[in-house]
């Protein structure tokens, strides 16, 4: 059985049975992306941290709601912090993971969903966004998602191409996406559910499942606000109205949240030697304590003054480890901006190294993207002594 609740997302949560949710699929609307006109509406707070807050909240409600052994998959992307000049990657996705952790969910992997055909780009300072990270959460460390992966090791780099789709949505992630998800629980019996449906992907590729595969028979429950997209859904889904609940807007218990942005200069920079010269703009470090002693190295005001202001830092960590990358986020403090995270692929895992300018508009870096530029759609048979994968 598939159910409709047509309301607030957190009226919607609230309203299911504590313990019931074994697959938990969704992506939120982006902070900043879009309005859709409707009372309520997440994405248009004044500043990300409000939109943190409010995504926490939610994601409070729908950790009660899991089974123990529950899986979370949360796709959500990353925002430009200005629309003009060398603007800052606000590394949302990563602050919010960080801070659903502090409020008891298990982070269990990252996955990178990698877009084969994602959409060209003219930017020609940074390179173009053809990733999105999946943020994987359980309310325990032992579920479905952990138990499968450690029986098969799969790769958590997924490449799936973008679906069009000829309903108005205009922020749809691929069924493909959401059945490997899925499938990557071994969960083939039990309730998914999407806190965001928009236009009912995620009912869509639970149909898609049972249809195709003779041991799934799973059942869901779509939550959407937006009347106009629970139309799309039942078009879309065959669905009937006899199994859409109607329900009351209610008012959130927000949680407070910090966003501690100084860096922790624990990791003395003395421990280690982390002079930089003229031509060593690429440090990738492979152990953490390291990492972090850089870090503050890059902080502090006499580094900065040493490099000039047309250079361009790569800094790679073999970890892609929550917290490694929310303390590199807070360089953006320090004077830096973090153009891009570069994911590099290693065997079945991936690594971020991070694209930093300093905060200057007086000059412009040295950057040439059409030094690796390849055709839209085309394979790059080119060799780079790092060769990066995604960006």
């Amino acid at each position: 059985m598939h159910r409709i609740i047509n309301a607030d997302v957190y009226a919607g949560l609230k309203s299911i049975e504590d313990g019931s949710i074994d697959i938990a699929v969704t992506s939120p609307p982006y902070w900043g992306q879009r309005d859709y006109e409707f009372e309520g509406q997440i994405g248009i707070e004044g500043s990300f941290t409000e939109y943190i807050e409010k995504l926490v909240s939610i994601f409070n409600v729908l950790q009660k709601k899991l089974k123990s052994r529950g899986v979370f998959y949360l796709n959500i992307g990353d925002k430009y912090l200005s629309k003009y000049g060398n603007s800052s990657l606000g590394l949302i996705p990563y602050k919010l993971a960080y801070q659903m952790t502090r409020f008891g969910w298990h982070l269990c992997d990252i996955i990178i969903w990698y877009k084969p055909n994602h959409m060209p780009s003219s930017i020609s300072n940074r390179f173009s966004t053809t990733y999105e990270p999946i943020f994987v959460f359980g309310r325990e460390e032992k579920n479905y998602y952990r138990i499968q992966k450690d029986k098969i090791k799969f790769s958590n780099v997924l490449k799936i191409n973008t679906q069009p789709t000829p309903y108005e949505h205009v922020a749809v992630y691929p069924e493909k996406l959401v059945e490997c998800l899925i499938k990557l629980t071994n969960c083939k019996l039990g309730l998914v559910v999407d806190p965001f449906s928009g236009s009912g992907t995620t009912l869509k590729s639970v149909q898609n499942l049972n249809s195709s595969i003779s041991n799934y028979n799973l059942h869901s429950i779509m939550i959407e606000a937006n009347e106009p997209f629970v139309n799309m859904i039942k078009k879309r889904c065959g669905h009937n109205t006899e199994t859409i609940t109607k329900l009351k807007q209610e008012n959130y218990s927000l949680v407070n949240i910090v966003l501690r942005e100084d860096l922790n200069f624990e990791a003395q920079i003395k421990k280690s030697n982390n002079n930089l010269s003229s031509c060593d703009t690429i440090k990738i470090f492979e152990d953490d304590a390291k990492y972090l002693s850089y870090l503050s190295v890059i902080a502090s005001p006499g580094f900065k003054n040493n490099i000039s202001d047309e250079s361009v830092l790569y800094l790679g960590t073999k970890n892609n480890d929550l917290n490694l990358i929310y303390e590199t986020s807070k360089i953006i403090n320090y004077g830096w901006i973090i153009r891009n995270i570069i994911v590099v692929q290693e065997k079945k895992t991936w690594f971020p190294v991070f694209f930093i300018v300093k905060d200057s508009k007086r000059f412009k870096y040295h950057f040439n993207l059409d030094a690796v530029r390849v055709q839209h759609k085309t394979e790059n048979n080119q060799n780079y002594y790092v060769k990066i994968l995604l960006v």
